[in-house]
């Protein structure tokens, strides 16, 4: 008995390859609320994608590469990009719960219909 591959029925997409050599990375000064432990250090850093140009900053490294991956993800990917998945199907369980409600609304009035006739008929056999 031959089975189908696994991968026929997993969703493969490309995903931006981290590579190190093209972000460098600069510490600059960061900006907001701190005062002068904020003004006077470089805690800021500021990534580069040297292919496409596209900067980031954050005051953490961790958080500035995810925010890099992403924007990355966003611009190879496009419609297939984890964003553009996710609003997609934000949007089909919203469209799938309003045709729900709108059933039941339905189904509530046809009842009360029904009660209605139901209540008058039985009016006029008395």
């Amino acid at each position: 008995m031959l089975l189908p591959p696994v991968t026929d029925n997993i969703y493969v997409r490309k995903y931006p390859i981290r590579q190190c050599p093209i972000w460098p990375e600069v510490f600059i000064r960061g900006s907001g609320p701190g005062g002068q432990a904020v003004a006077k250090t470089n805690n800021c850093v500021q990534i580069k994608h040297m292919p496409t140009g596209i900067v980031v900053r954050s005051e953490n490294r961790q958080k500035a590469r995810e925010k890099l991956v992403y924007q990355l993800d966003i611009l190879y990917n496009k419609d297939n990009s984890f964003d553009a998945i996710s609003k997609r199907e934000k949007a089909e369980k919203i469209k799938k719960n309003e045709s729900r409600a709108k059933k039941t609304q339905d189904l509530k009035k046809e009842f009360k219909l029904r009660e209605v006739v139901e209540h008058f008929i039985v009016n006029e056999d008395l």
